[in-house]
């Protein structure tokens, strides 16, 4: 509950800096878990994180006017 309120007032404070920073920590995260399938072999992992990259990378470049 903490961290939700914390989150929420730096949101307000820093918008843009919010937003570009969770938009990169998704990108790590998406990014790690297709290397942790790839070297488990878990391959419907790789798989459905590298198609989720590629959605939210297509979103990103045609809203990018909105961010």
């Amino acid at each position: 509950l903490a961290l939700s309120i914390v989150f929420m007032l730096l949101l307000k404070a820093f918008p843009k800096c919010m937003v570009y920073s969770m938009i990169a920590m998704i990108y790590l995260v998406f990014a790690a878990l297709i290397v942790f399938g790839a070297i488990n072999q878990i391959w419907w992992m790789v798989i459905t994180f590298a198609v989720s990259l590629f959605f939210i990378s297509c979103m990103l470049c045609c809203f990018r006017r909105d961010i």
